[in-house]
């Protein structure tokens, strides 16, 4: 767990958001998970972890 100082309406903002942009998955019963995009974005290895590169952002758009 995390702790972001963010409102609950700012969290389901993310959450929509995140999930309209295919970075994480629908819930299920353990929460969210990576959706496509976000494991090759975000991952650990992945292409751009910290978003820095204009490219991802064009991918996301």
């Amino acid at each position: 767990t995390i702790t972001l100082g963010i409102g609950r309406n700012m969290v389901k903002s993310i959450q929509f958001w995140g999930e309209a942009f295919g970075i994480v998955d629908g819930r299920d019963s353990s929460g969210l998970q990576s959706g496509p995009i976000g494991s090759l974005l975000l991952s650990k290895d992945g292409w751009d972890p910290f978003l820095e590169q204009p490219e991802s952002l064009w991918l996301l758009h």
